[in-house]
């Protein structure tokens, strides 16, 4: 009788803060299958090799949770977004939402078909990930990939997509790899999620093109990235003259530079940061300031 009233109590204790968790940190999660989602015809277009620009930006779901916090504005992402793009040929973002603010945008941008590989559903509704958009077509099909771990061990994964590129005059296409790497957990889980593009990277004869948010929140990440990409894959890192600019603040407190971008069979022109140095363009609609890379092939 003792123990069966332990039982009960210890039921009732934990289950509010059970349901809690449910509604607070579960998310509906697609199938695996249906990770994948395309909005767009495929161009029938190439990359041109001399000269190609990708932009990438972690857009915060296009909204602030504390805009005074975070420095961050919404009111001008869509137009922020239109217009930095505008020159692009390949866009990689993170944080992205399919909802009618980016279906807005995408129907601007109707020059791009958008590659989404879904995470989980924001509010239960929205389906939230990378995205990546393309202009150009491709014989191969794009690949979304799940972390092998979720966020803090049980609650969300992270995603990674695939997606491959024309090149005028070329055999071989360009690999984009769009990742936002998974955050609050170990060491050991942030290698198994970047390493899922091992195989894919060894089969691609092609160039590469691998960036996005890391979350390179502690040196130890950084360290594993810079020896992993560049000495074992042979990967090159795309350097910025005002790399500061991309530090990332939560709550006004620095959390570092958590977005990077590694090269491999091209070589980069120019980038550059949408930051505080440049004063004609400092994009403040995210916690994340986006950058662009100016690349053409190596000879």
């Amino acid at each position: 009788m003792k123990k069966t009233f332990i039982v009960l109590f210890l039921t009732l204790l934990i289950s509010p803060f059970a349901y809690c968790m449910d509604q607070t940190m579960f998310k509906d999660l697609p199938p695996k299958d249906e990770m994948l989602v395309q909005i767009g015809d495929q161009p029938d277009k190439a990359l041109n090799p001399n000269a190609f620009e990708v932009l990438v930006w972690n857009v915060y779901k296009a909204y602030c949770e504390n805009e005074k916090a975070s420095g961050c504005d919404t009111k001008n992402w869509s137009d922020d977004f239109i217009h930095i793009t505008k020159q692009s040929h390949i866009i990689l973002t993170q944080e992205s939402v399919l909802s009618p603010i980016m279906y807005e945008v995408f129907e601007v941008l109707s020059n791009f078909q958008w590659n989404f590989a879904i995470s989980f559903f924001q509010d239960n509704k929205h389906p939230t990930g990378v995205n990546t958009a393309t202009s150009t077509g491709s014989k191969n099909k794009p690949i979304a990939l799940r972390s092998p771990d979720k966020e803090g061990g049980f609650t969300t994964p992270k995603t990674i997509m695939v997606v491959y590129h024309k090149i005028a005059g070329q055999k071989e296409e360009l690999m984009s790899v769009n990742i936002h790497a998974i955050n609050v957990h170990t060491l050991s889980a942030f290698k198994r999620h970047i390493k899922q593009t091992q195989d894919l990277i060894k089969q691609h004869n092609g160039p590469i093109f691998f960036a996005g948010d890391f979350n390179t929140h502690v040196k130890s990440r950084l360290k594993f990235l810079n020896k992993y990409f560049i000495q074992k894959l042979g990967f090159t890192k795309v350097p910025f003259k005002h790399e500061k600019d991309l530090t990332v603040y939560l709550k006004g407190k620095k959390v570092g530079i958590l977005d990077h971008a590694y090269v491999r069979g091209l070589q980069v022109i120019d980038s550059q940061v949408f930051g505080e140095n440049c004063k004609s363009c400092n994009i403040s609609s995210s916690d994340h300031k986006p950058f662009k890379v100016r690349l053409k092939l190596k000879p």
